[in-house]
């Protein structure tokens, strides 16, 4: 929590899902605290932390004695890898050290969710034309092994555990869990810009593109038993 310089109903549905889900492939994002340098941000004042759920990798941050900043381990643009060799692999041109802890046990990335205090305007409660104190929004930014669904849930179970009436009851029964719209995977080539624009890693199209001839199979409009090729 040093690294995060938000709310305290944030605090507390950071809580509610840490407890629920780390260690484990879910990273938040809020607003980063001032400790944090702004490489590690990108200058765009919010980080992503995670717990990752890998012993290897926890005893290598708890050997470092602070936080560890650290990309995937994989090219820009590329498939995240899931074993040893293929990080060897991928960087095969490069001296690179890797740690071995085994196979991941889950074939994707993190889920990414964001951590936000929103208006009603911003949640689009009543169309965006309702008045109140703002409410919690859980935005993902990137999908992953945990889901929208899953983090309603736990947010939820949360909330029926406490007692009615309460403060914490009242702030975890705000929280709206929703999927940006930004993420939007496109066959359209980009433009540099637009490839540094996303507001999370894995948002490019190529990102999760084999090295291997993909066809996206559709049934052919008008044709009884067709099928085309894309």
């Amino acid at each position: 929590l040093s690294l995060l310089d938000i709310s305290e109903e944030e605090k507390a549905l950071f809580i509610v899902l840490t407890d629920a889900f780390w260690p484990g492939p879910l990273s938040l994002v809020g607003r980063a605290s001032k400790i944090v340098p702004p490489v590690v941000t990108a200058s765009s004042g919010f980080v992503a932390v995670r717990n990752p759920v890998s012993l290897l990798a926890r005893r290598l941050i708890e050997s470092a004695g602070v936080p560890v900043a650290a990309p995937s381990a994989n090219a820009f643009g590329r498939i995240s890898p899931t074993t040893a060799s293929h990080v060897w692999k991928n960087f095969a041109e490069h001296p690179v050290t890797v740690l071995d802890g085994g196979p991941c046990p889950v074939g994707i990335e993190s889920s990414v969710v964001r951590l936000e205090l929103a208006s009603p305007a911003e949640t689009g409660v009543d169309g965006g034309k309702s008045s109140g104190p703002p409410r919690l929004l859980l935005s993902v930014l990137r999908r992953g092994a945990v889901t929208a669904d899953m983090l309603s849930k736990a947010v939820s179970d949360a909330a029926s555990r406490l007692p009615e009436g309460s403060a914490e009851r009242a702030v975890l029964e705000t929280v709206e869990v929703c999927v940006s719209a930004k993420i939007e995977y496109t066959m359209n080539p980009q433009t540099e810009k637009e490839q540094t624009s996303y507001i999370s890693p894995g948002m490019m199209l190529s990102h999760y593109s084999p090295k291997v001839p993909t066809y996206f199979v559709t049934e052919a409009e008008g044709q009884a038993g067709g099928m085309t090729l894309r």
